[in-house]
């Protein structure tokens, strides 16, 4: 029986995501960018998530960041200028880490890595997940929610921070309530994609 992940369930039920990329790399190409079809505007976009995920990591564990030669000068630029606003909200709630990468196994069925699991200055476990994209999509309360649910112990917030590429732009959204209908729609979505790959 194939177990999937959380990102992995949820693209059953689609989302806004997909399409804001199809209609950035169209409005790219339509532009006059011919180099920029949809897989080189995702590989860009999701390159420099995952680089802003590698700086903030190295800079919670006390580490040096490893930096791909891969990325170009520009590229870097702006995904420290978003490690910068994290590592701002992070000392502002003074938060201790206890995980950053983590990988959780539900006995659901399912499976997950996360991005932070942090104690804040008043004694809260809290539950971060870090965005590069243009706003804050409803899909990542329903795979927060799917973490919350396998994570032993009690999550007393859930954060998403989105820090945005543009010089100072940064969002936070933060929810302290059981999220019981994004649960269910995640576990709704998990037993769609069950009957599909699990005959």
């Amino acid at each position: 029986m194939k177990t999937p992940s959380v990102t992995t369930v949820l693209r059953i039920i689609g989302g806004d995501k997909v399409d804001a990329f199809k209609r950035a790399a169209f409005n790219a190409a339509k532009n006059g960018n011919k180099d920029e079809d949809f897989d080189s505007y995702q590989n860009k976009i999701f390159g420099i998530g995952t680089l802003t995920h590698n700086l903030c990591e190295a800079f919670i564990k006390d580490e040096e960041a490893i930096i791909d030669p891969k990325f170009s000068e520009n590229e870097v630029g702006i995904a420290q200028n978003c490690a910068d606003k994290f590592k701002k909200f992070w000392l502002e709630r003074g938060f201790t880490i206890e995980a950053v990468e983590k990988q959780f196994h539900s006995e659901l069925g399912y499976t997950g890595k996360i991005d932070i699991l942090a104690i804040d200055s008043d004694g809260r476990r809290c539950l971060i997940d870090i965005k590069t994209g243009n706003k804050i999509y409803e899909d990542v309360w329903y795979q927060l929610a799917a973490y919350k649910e396998m994570i032993p112990g009690n999550i007393d917030s859930c954060i998403v921070i989105r820090l945005g590429k543009d010089n100072d732009e940064i969002e936070i959204e933060e929810r302290d309530d059981d999220m019981g209908r994004e649960t269910d729609i995640f576990f709704a979505a998990l037993k769609l994609w069950n009957l599909i790959n699990n005959n």
